[in-house]
Parts: C-alpha cells; structure tokens; sequence
C-alpha cells in the first residue's frame, strides 16, 4: 500500500510506506549521503536521460515546519545504534564551513553526536532537542584539541564515496587512507545504545536560510562552501569496532544508521532525484523504497501506517491530500498528517538494532491473520443482489 499527495506546489512531503520487498545485501565503506548517491556519478544535474541530482541534508531551527506549526520540522535527526567500545565516526560538508554573509563567524557548521535518551523520540517531527553543549561529540571542539584542520570535515565526492580514515581512539592518531579525517566518539562501556547525530550547515544551528544549492552528485565547489546554507551537500556516520591497540578496523558495521524522517532540498526543480532507503514496518517487515527521478525540490520522506487523517483527525484518509502552500501548513479539507513512526535505514538493516527500539521491533515478521470475518445483509438473515452489506 502506498500513500501519496497530489500537490499544486514546487516543495512535496512523500510519504513512502511500501515499494519493493528487500534486495540481497551489500557492503559500502561508509552511511550516509554515499548511500543515497551511490557510484558510478551521473553525466551531470540536470533531467536529460542518464541524469541524476544531490539533494542536501537540512537543519533548520527557526519555526519551518511540513504539516502546520510543530508538526515535521525541516531538520533532520540521524540515529546510529552503538555498542560499547564501538566507534561513532562523523563528518560532512559543512563542518567549519563559514557562511556566506559571515566568513569569520565564530558559530560555522558543525556535527554533535547526543548519548542515548539525549533527544527524545517524541513527538517524532518536532523532538524536544536539548542544548547541544550537552553533546557528547563536538566535532569543532574536537578538531581544537586535537588541532588537526580537517577534522570532521568531507571535501570530495572521493572522500564521501571512501569514508572516514581509521583512528585510534586511544592516541587519537588519525591513518591518512583516502577518506576523510573523522571526528570520533568511542562507546563508553555500559554505555551502548542508539546514539542521536545532528549536522549543522554553514549558517549554524539556530537558522533557516535555504537556497542556491549546488545540486550536482559530482564534485562541486557549492557543495562544499558557504552556500549550503542551512544544509550539508555530503555526509557520513559510519560505526566501526576497534582491535587491539585500540584503532578502528574495517569493515564498518552497516546498518545502524536510521532516521524517522529526512528533511531534503534540491533548491530547485527540474532536479531529479534517484535514491534508495529501507523503511521497517513496526511488524519487521523490512522494504525497499526506490525514488526514480522524483523532482520535489523541498520535501521530507518517512513512513507510518496510516497515512492521512480524515477530517475527523482519527479515521485513515485512503487519498491523497492537497495544500495550498509549499510547506502544507494549510490542507484542503480539514485533513491532517499522520506522524511519523517507521525507522528508515540507509542501507540494509541490522536486524540486531530491531532489539533496541522501544517497543521492540520483531526479527521476524509478524504475519497478519484475519479471523472472525463476518457479513451483515441489508436485513437479518438475508443478502439481496445489488443492496450489499456490512462486513
């Protein structure tokens, strides 16, 4: 079943419940935007035949919000589930990336990584963040510890494709590899659990200026400047184990990262979009949901089990909905947006993680079961052609 809206605007909100079942499994080096912009690069941006666009990570904090005010923030909370003596290893495009307006701002774009429970999961859309001197990962702060320039920062689409170099989570010793310089947060022990990642663009963590995004999958000096705004063109959390000098160690343990909804934007139409995520139904049904050149421009994807609301905002929709404004803040009937409630993964899951949500999520789907059909005539005892009935 497959929920959808017809819109009148230039900005959408897909809905994504169910495409195809799960594909065999693959390995990447990283999670994160390489996932949804796998190789090999597409001839260029644009919506001629073969090509395909980037549509960057949002963070905005100011009132922006899909549905109405307070329902699905234009941001985008990442989760990674992590056990102890694990390493939580972060970076993107805008980290110590200066705005535009304000190239010796203080305040550039940064990636924090919040213990579990820091960030609520409720209510999904508009969670309760907590201050982010509380993080336990500032990747800015890091990188003046550690004084290495780079730290956590992603400048290449090589670096995006190739991932984080291994570090030494004792020395704190990067291993310079072809990847990126990561900023890093080794899983205290007794401390494992699922792990809150928010990145921030150029313009800090308390704006909202969108627009003028590069758009390109390839290399592209506005994916990696000022110009992303309150977004980031490239980024990755990706989880590795350490050996026994305490330096991490490929391969990197996929399928842990997941969000319940991701805020995107192109900055523009005729972008076309081709990515893939694996939503899990909270029966553990695990699902396959491919966007093949989508143009929404702005737009968040996530996934529940009903949909819309009708008017009476209870009874499932079963349509499409219409809004009279590029954010859906007013619906045409009196409908509303269910929230969120699907965990959305960036490359097949890890059916270990399912044991860590609340409730739990089955490893084993539950199968539906229909019992107790019955059918009421349109007088007791009695079933007429053409009048129907009740089931």
């Amino acid at each position: 079943m497959r929920f959808s809206f017809s819109l009148r605007t230039v900005f959408v909100v897909v809905t994504v419940l169910i495409a195809f079942m799960l594909a065999e499994t693959h390995s990447v080096k990283a999670e994160g935007s390489a996932n949804l912009y796998p190789q090999p690069v597409p001839p260029a941006c644009g919506t001629a035949a073969g090509n395909a666009c980037r549509a960057n990570l949002e963070w905005n904090q100011a009132n922006q919000f899909y549905g109405g005010a307070g329902f699905i923030a234009r941001r985008t909370i990442l989760r990674v589930f992590a056990r102890e003596n694990e390493v939580i290893m972060i970076g993107s495009s805008g980290v110590g990336v200066n705005r535009v307006s304000a190239p010796d701002d203080p305040a550039p774009g940064n990636a924090y990584v919040f213990a579990p429970g820091g960030v609520p999961t409720a209510p999904v859309g508009n969670e309760a963040l907590p201050a982010f001197g509380t993080a336990v990962l500032n990747c800015m702060t890091q990188r003046g510890v550690l004084a290495v320039p780079t730290l956590g920062f992603i400048g290449t689409r090589a670096q995006e494709l190739a991932g984080p170099n291994n570090v030494n989570a004792t020395t704190n010793a990067i291993t310079a590899a072809g990847g990126y310089n990561p900023c890093f947060y080794k899983v205290p022990v007794g401390q494992g659990g699922i792990y809150s990642i928010v990145f921030s663009g150029p313009n800090g963590n308390v704006d909202d200026v969108t627009g003028g995004l590069a758009g390109t999958i390839a290399d592209n000096v506005g994916n990696v400047n000022g110009t992303q705004k309150s977004s980031v063109a490239m980024w990755d959390v990706t989880l590795r184990a350490v050996d026994g000098t305490d330096t991490t160690v490929a391969p990197s343990l996929t399928g842990r990262l997941f969000s319940y909804y991701l805020s995107l934007f192109t900055s523009t139409n005729a972008r076309p979009l081709t990515m893939t995520v694996y939503p899990v139904t909270l029966d553990g049904y695990i699902y396959q949901a491919t966007l093949r050149g989508t143009d929404p421009n702005g737009f968040v994807i996530y996934g529940n089990n009903i949909g819309f609301f009708d008017s009476d905002g209870a009874s499932p929709l079963y349509r499409d909905i219409r809004g009279s404004n590029a954010q859906l803040s007013v619906l045409q009937g009196g409908v509303t947006i269910a929230r969120p409630s699907f965990p959305i993964f960036f490359s097949p899951p890890d059916l270990t993680v399912f044991t860590a949500f609340t409730p739990t999520i089955p490893t084993t789907p539950t199968v539906p079961v229909v019992s107790n059909l019955t059918f009421t005539g349109s007088a007791p005892g009695y079933t007429n052609v053409g009048v129907g009935g009740t089931f």
